[in-house]
């Protein structure tokens, strides 16, 4: 009898265990995910989860290019020659493809191509969902076509982002949307298990950027550059080489719900330009909750070679041309907070429309509200601008200043130098006081001395 107890209990004990065994396991599964998402991670900032967050059972990724072609009718203007991809651009769209065969069951990653009519035509078997672009650089700045040079065919950001989303199968764009979009440069690509490290992370942010690695371009095949040929086996050699990649700082990434792009307009900014990236990322601060930027990582996004040198540092002249349309809107370029990488007419156009961007149009409780914010999100604005911009002026008044962590140490340092001169001044003038209080004290008993002496003179003078 005793034995049968004893067995029944052995029996119940193996149950529990093999329970456990399978809480265990799960927890494993859940503690790996946590480990492979933080390496993706790597910012110092921890993702901050908010409690009434859950992830949602599928999310839409809209991960959209402005793809483009180069050749006769493409955004390069020669005349001469055929068509075709360029070799950053290509290998880009071989890793989107590559990285979506490997996303999760709960993410559907929809890629979305913004092209302008003649590289559609140029391209048209590209293996993404393609959607218009109907004006560009050159349409609507037709000052910079020359005799020499025709004007560049570049996009307006927004107008990406609208031919992105117009077309997202009636979704809302609330809050509990389950629609983000991801925006890159074209030739921007993307690790194998890019889509798999996000996942769990697009619930728990309004919106994130990521920074590239630069690959180094020596031990690539010539013929692969040229033709196009073996994109996996391109892939699987970067995957070799991913931590040979160089840091690079400049933003070219940018992940956001869907109803953040409800609140703020990008104006005239075009891509393919400074400072398009630094203004989007200093928008993304101030009107998104919980933004963070994710530095350069192996597990990230990358580019080949590093084209940062194309910009040149401030003041190096690479123009051979001026325009007089854009000399004589210089002065928007100081309400721009980023500075400008050197005098090129396009950056120089573009930094011109990052100051009008910038520009306070309106005023709301007492104070001015820049062009960028839409009406009705005026509050966040206020809310969070002093984390990211201060102005030379109180109350949004003056140019607009980025708040770089330099600038944060210099602000602090003013600030300390202000107190310990108001310290001192308050000291001088406590010292004086007390000086003037002792010599009005002393002046005040000199009086008295000589009126007792006056009264013991008279005293004396008086006939007894």
């Amino acid at each position: 009898m005793r034995r049968y107890v004893g067995n029944c209990r052995w029996e119940l004990n193996a149950k529990t265990l093999s329970s456990l065994a399978v809480v265990i396991l799960v927890l494993q599964q859940l503690l790996s995910t946590v480990r492979l998402d933080s390496t993706f991670f790597s910012s110092s900032e921890d993702v901050s989860v908010n409690k009434n967050d859950t992830l949602k059972q599928s999310i839409r990724l809209i991960h959209v290019i402005n793809a483009y072609s180069v050749g006769p009718k493409g955004n390069s203007g020669s005349k001469e020659g055929t068509c075709f991809h360029p070799f950053d651009q290509w290998s880009a769209i071989e890793s989107i493809k590559r990285a979506k065969r490997y996303a999760p069951p709960q993410l559907e990653v929809d890629f979305v191509c913004a092209m302008f009519e003649e590289d559609r035509q140029a391209l048209p078997d590209l293996p993404c969902r393609v959607v218009p672009l109907n004006r560009s650089t050159a349409s609507e700045y037709q000052f910079l076509n020359t005799p020499t040079k025709p004007a560049k065919v570049l996009p307006f950001l927004q107008d990406i982002l609208d031919a992105a989303m117009q077309q997202k199968d009636g979704q809302q764009d609330d809050e509990g949307s389950n629609v983000y979009l991801m925006l890159t440069n074209s030739d921007i690509a993307v690790t194998k298990y890019f889509y798999q490290k996000i996942w769990p992370h697009l619930t728990f942010r309004e919106a994130f950027s990521v920074n590239r690695l630069s690959i180094p371009t020596a031990g690539i095949n010539e013929s692969v550059m040229f033709t196009h040929g073996g994109g996996d086996e391109l892939l699987s050699y970067v995957d070799t080489i991913l931590d040979k990649g160089q840091i690079h700082t400049g933003y070219d990434c940018f992940i956001m719900h869907s109803s953040v792009l409800q609140r703020f307009h990008l104006g005239e900014m075009f891509a393919g330009h400074p400072p398009w990236g630094t203004a989007m990322h200093m928008t993304l601060r101030i009107m998104s909750r919980n933004y963070t930027n994710i530095s350069s990582n192996v597990n990230g996004t990358f580019h080949f070679g590093n084209d940062r040198s194309n910009w040149l540092p401030k003041g190096a002249n690479r123009n051979q041309e001026t325009f007089p349309e854009i000399e004589k809107q210089l002065d928007r370029i100081g309400e721009c907070p980023v500075q400008r990488f050197g005098d090129h007419p396009y950056t120089s156009l573009n930094t011109i429309n990052c100051g009008k961007w910038f520009r306070y149009n309106r005023f709301y409780d007492n104070h001015t509200i820049p062009n960028f914010v839409k009406h009705g999100y005026e509050k966040m604005y206020l809310q969070n601008y002093p984390n990211v911009l201060r102005y030379s002026s109180p109350n949004g008044f003056g140019k607009p200043l980025l708040l770089t962590k330099s600038t944060t140490q210099k602000i602090a340092h003013r600030a300390k130098v202000e107190a310990k001169k108001k310290e001192q001044k308050a000291e001088i003038r406590a010292k004086m006081n007390a000086a003037l209080q002792s010599r009005r004290e002393k002046a005040a008993l000199n009086k008295i001395q000589k009126v007792i002496d006056r009264n013991r003179e008279l005293e004396l003078e008086s006939p007894q």
